[in-house]
């Protein structure tokens, strides 16, 4: 019998132009949580992938239990036990929780489906997780922490799963769903079943990891028992470098550059929210996760519909009627959803970073590719967005050169209020402190800042002063951050003051 339930060997994966995988070697133990660690694009996600029967490798092989095993498509990986949890999850909203962890395998009783029998096998797997959920429930009325769950007991009612992956797990989930999350991922690994897990967050991988393996680059560059490196080893490891952190440095100005009473959003209609930027100010928004704070962003940018509004804008009232003219007043959202709301994926670098301001490279109307060429590279250069060219796909970008194109869009529209909502949402520690060093950079030239985030530790790396969003109202405000510890925004977060 093999010591580990799986085995990839010298996996290797070639696409055209690119190799994405090069000879990695990656195994995992029954009962282990074994951490896959790397920045955005070193192979993490084409490793899986293969795994799951989404891609095939173009050398090496895969064992599971010491035999060697051939998976060619999603049902190969899955008859072999194998279970995929995305960060992007694949429930469908629209049936319930039993259908959803029965779809395809109905059971039957009599000719007719066996709806209870479903039912309570359904409630069963659930009981065993010790998880408070109705299996007739409809998804769509459920949260992203449930969904999960609804995912977690789907993959465990096989009785073949072996091996489960979590992926960015933590993405969206409260403090409190992420300690139900832990404990329920302690009970699979009680059961025997071997774990892969892949984030970025450095506290859960030592609080739930066993074994970590770097890949950078497409290579595997260190597996190392958890307790054995410090988390700044592992930062070095991934990067390639030592990660320095900029030091922050407050450029706030009296100033007011925009100032909201009484805001109204879809989760507080009647007693809005109050505050201030102020010119070269880093603003923090934070709470838990269905907090508001979302929302607030949305209402104040006029995508969400609430009837009549108004801000003040350098000294101006405005109201707000959509996007577009809060865009015109100088104020953009770069919402936490880049792929789907703020990028055009199958469009180029240069076309995305030109959208918004099509004049800047018109001549006589048309697209003067001189123009695009020239404005593009600046911005390129300026936040150091790695790309083969400028006529790269967006698509093809790491998560935090994605967001650096978000930026970048914005700056050559010349937008001086920016809202960052979740603005290191998937990205590896690399890349986070790069897009802090642009935030900093815009404070530093004058723009006004608010970063949104459910990441307190992020809240306090990067704000001047902070607002505590609970249930859609402002519960606190901190001005002055030298002597505010984590403990104290999470008791104002949780209603314990």
């Amino acid at each position: 019998m093999s010591e580990y339930v799986l085995e990839m060997r010298n996996i290797s994966k070639q696409f055209p132009g690119v190799l994405a995988l090069d000879s990695v070697d990656f195994n995992l133990r029954p009962g282990e949580v074994h951490v896959l660690l790397g920045e955005n694009g070193a192979g993490k996600s084409t490793l899986i992938k293969i795994l799951a029967g989404a891609f095939q490798h173009t050398s090496g092989s895969i064992l599971i239990d010491g035999l060697p095993v051939d998976i060619q498509i999603p049902a190969d990986a899955m008859a072999l036990g194998v279970r995929i949890i995305y960060q992007e999850l694949m429930v469908n909203d629209n049936i319930t929780v039993t259908e959803n962890i029965f779809q395809g395998r109905e059971r039957k009783k009599y000719g007719l489906l066996d709806w209870s029998g479903m039912h309570r096998e359904a409630e069963r797997f659930i009981t065993e997780l010790n998880y408070d959920l109705n299996p007739r429930e409809l998804v769509k009325n459920l949260g992203v922490a449930k969904k999960q769950i609804v995912e977690i007991v789907k993959a465990i009612s096989y009785d073949a799963t072996k091996i489960i992956v979590f992926d960015e797990p933590t993405a969206s989930l409260s403090p409190k769903e992420i300690q139900t999350l832990f404990e329920i991922i302690r009970q699979l690994k009680a059961k025997g079943i071997g774990i892969v897990y892949i984030s970025h967050r450095m506290s859960e991988l030592y609080e739930l990891g066993d074994r970590v393996t770097v890949l950078r680059d497409g290579k595997k560059i260190q597996t190392n028992t958890i307790s054995d490196v410090t988390p700044e080893d592992l930062v070095t490891m991934v990067s390639g470098k030592k990660i320095v952190e900029q030091e922050k440095e407050c450029h706030a100005t009296d100033e007011v550059i925009l100032r909201v009473d009484n805001l109204p959003t879809l989760l507080n209609k009647d007693d809005g929210v109050s505050f201030h930027l102020c010119k070269g100010e880093i603003l923090g928004i934070t709470g838990l996760v269905g907090a508001g704070k979302t929302e607030l962003a949305r209402s104040l940018c006029g995508i969400d519909s609430l009837g009549e509004r108004y801000l003040e804008v350098n000294g101006k009232r405005v109201r707000i009627d959509n996007y577009q003219q809060i865009v015109n007043e100088g104020i953009a959202y770069l919402s936490e959803d880049r792929r789907r709301e703020g990028l055009v994926l199958m469009r180029s670098v240069a076309d995305n970073i030109t959208l918004p301001s099509m004049d800047e490279v018109l001549t006589k109307g048309l697209i003067d590719h001189t123009k695009e060429k020239a404005v593009s590279h600046r911005y390129i250069d300026r936040l150091r967005i790695k790309t083969p060219n400028k006529d790269s796909a967006v698509m093809n970008l790491s998560g935090g050169n994605q967001q650096k194109v978000v930026v970048a869009k914005w700056l050559l529209r010349d937008t001086k209020i920016l809202i960052f909502d979740e603005p290191t949402r998937g990205i590896d520690v690399g890349a986070k402190e790069e897009i802090y060093r642009i935030m900093f950079e815009l404070a530093k030239s004058g723009h006004g800042i608010i970063v949104i985030s459910s990441d307190i530790d992020e809240i306090l790396r990067t704000a001047d002063r902070i607002i505590v969003v609970k249930d859609g109202k402002k519960c606190v405000e901190f001005d002055d951050l030298r002597d505010i510890s984590k403990n104290q925004i999470l008791n104002y977060s949780f209603g314990v003051e």
